[in-house]
This record gives C-alpha cells, sequence and structure tokens, in this order.
C-alpha cells in the first residue's frame, strides 16, 4: 500500500452507503466513475484542519475510511 498523505476509503471495505459524503466539509468525498466505492480527492481533502473533528471516519458503518498513513 503507498504512503497517503489525506484521508482514504479502502475500496474493498466501502458499500456506498452514503454516510460520509455529506458529512465532508469541503466535498472532498464522491463516487468512484466506474468502480463501486468512494474516493477521497487529495486536492481537496486538508484532513478536517479546519474544523474540530474528523467527519467522516465516524460517520462510516463498515470502517473503510482511513487516516492519513505516515511511514
Amino acid at each position: 500500500m503507498s504512503q497517503q498523505a489525506t484521508h482514504w476509503i479502502e475500496p474493498a471495505k466501502c458499500v456506498v452507503c452514503d454516510a460520509c459524503r455529506p458529512v465532508c466539509p469541503r466535498n472532498a468525498i464522491s463516487a468512484h466513475a466506474t468502480d463501486a466505492t468512494y474516493v477521497i480527492d487529495p486536492a481537496l481533502c486538508n484532513n478536517c484542519q479546519n474544523v474540530s473533528a474528523v467527519r467522516c471516519i465516524p460517520q462510516c458503518p463498515t470502517n473503510a475510511i482511513f487516516p492519513p498513513q505516515t511511514a
């Protein structure tokens, strides 16, 4: 798995329930163009630095969203 600078979604765990997308304050989460998963746009996601807490992770019922990886 490659390094991720922003939050990211594990496609195998994502059930496309739409719980995460509407809570993203920067509209960084969207449906993938061809795969049945959501994706987080790294150009838009700032890891919720402008709000008090990360919004997407607690909303995901399948724990498919992960924080940035540091290696």
